[in-house]
């Protein structure tokens, strides 16, 4: 008559062997590399690059502004420099007149 092997006995001898164990490692270990390499590739990769297309624009923004100050300024100190023609207003003069009410 074969032996018979309760549960306990199987559990115990095929989890304490030592291919098991190095089984069991390489699927864990293989699975949290898989893991943090989508985590990786899927997250951390593409919030980095639209971080750096923000930050180019906005330097983008802040040199096309730093150009427009300069540009006003030289347009104000080239408007203020050249001499200034006044011109002579032709108005007409209206005398003052008081109206009494009644």
């Amino acid at each position: 008559m074969p032996k018979v092997i309760k549960q306990d006995e199987i559990s115990q001898n095929y989890c304490q062997g030592p291919y098991f164990c190095s089984m069991m490692k390489l699927i864990i270990y293989g699975m949290l590399i898989y893991f943090l390499y989508k985590v990786i590739f899927q997250v951390v990769v593409p919030v980095s690059n639209g971080v750096k297309t923000v930050r180019a624009n906005m330097e983008k923004m802040q040199q096309q502004k730093a150009e427009a100050i300069k540009k006003a300024q030289e347009a104000n100190t080239a408007s203020a420099s050249a001499p200034k023609k006044e011109v002579p207003v032709e108005a007409e003069y209206i005398d003052f007149e008081e109206v009494k009410k009644k």
